[in-house]
């Protein structure tokens, strides 16, 4: 496996553990009473929080991928 391939793999990795550790939270918070929301607003707030992270991925990676680039 290459080194762009094991950067690439690692970031991916990281933003999941970002995606769930995030979503964990949230959930934990709710059970505790720290926001009110029912079941169906948390469905909303974690699917959003999930695409958020998703599409920042997705936007922020091409600075990845020039820096990447430049160590050539």
């Amino acid at each position: 496996m290459s080194s762009r391939t094991n950067v690439r793999t690692s970031v991916s990795d990281m933003v999941d553990f970002i995606k769930q550790k995030t979503s964990s939270n949230l959930v934990e918070a709710v059970r505790r009473g720290d926001f009110e929301l029912d079941d169906e607003g948390l469905r909303k707030v974690l699917s959003l929080v999930d695409l958020s992270v998703s599409q920042a991925y997705s936007q922020a990676y091409t600075g990845v991928e020039k820096a990447l680039n430049s160590l050539k």
